[in-house]
């Protein structure tokens, strides 16, 4: 077991690769934490990574290379004021 802090960006799945190197430990880790493990956990949180490490996917990433795949609720794709579906003839567009 691993203790290691969510960084901004982050998700559950991210800080566990990033530890231990492999997507499979996700499980452990989410249920050692008692998080489910699509769930947003804040920024800075400690969390425990549970599983063995994979030191060739491990060294990928340094002090300054971190994954981070996490979305933001203010980025999540949803209905958009944009798109044909919106537009009005001569006020959006001209048509000629």
């Amino acid at each position: 077991m691993q203790n290691t802090k969510i960084k901004q960006g982050q998700s559950l799945f991210d800080a566990t690769i990033e530890t231990t190197g492999d997507v499979e430990n996700v499980f452990s880790t989410a249920l050692s934490n008692g998080v489910g493990i699509t769930d947003d956990i804040p920024v800075m949180s400690p969390v425990k990574v549970e599983g063995t490490v994979k030191p060739q996917i491990t060294n990928l990433f340094g002090s300054t290379h971190s994954p981070a795949t996490s979305i933001a609720p203010d980025e999540q794709l949803g209905e958009s004021n944009a798109g044909i579906g919106y537009w009005i003839v001569e006020v959006d567009f001209q048509v000629k």
